[in-house]
């Protein structure tokens, strides 16, 4: 025997309902609902196009990945920026 599955929420919703939830809480007429409003958003931000990356891949004694890894997590940061900074500034970018 087959097993049959029920929709949650007791079945089919209704049209208004389905109307509702397309339009962000207000019916097909759009007007709003009584569903309170959804907070203010922050504008999106602007951001320079990202530099594509290319992985690179070290082998260090265990003892220095330990280092790093403890000092990390004293600072909250994460391996890989950390890494990247020092690259960074080992490595200045030429401006021309």
């Amino acid at each position: 025997m087959a097993k049959s599955l029920s929709p949650v929420g007791g079945g089919r919703p209704s049209e208004a309902g389905a109307d509702e939830w397309i339009h962000g809480g207000r019916g097909s007429g759009g007007t709003p609902s009584s569903a309170p409003a959804p907070p203010p958003t922050a504008p999106p931000v602007v951001e320079e196009a990202a530099e594509r990356t290319k992985r690179l891949t070290l082998d260090i004694p265990v003892s220095l990945h330990t280092r790093i890894k403890v000092g990390c997590a004293e600072r909250g940061t994460k391996m890989v920026e950390e890494i990247r900074e020092i690259l960074e500034a080992h490595y200045m970018r030429e401006t021309r």
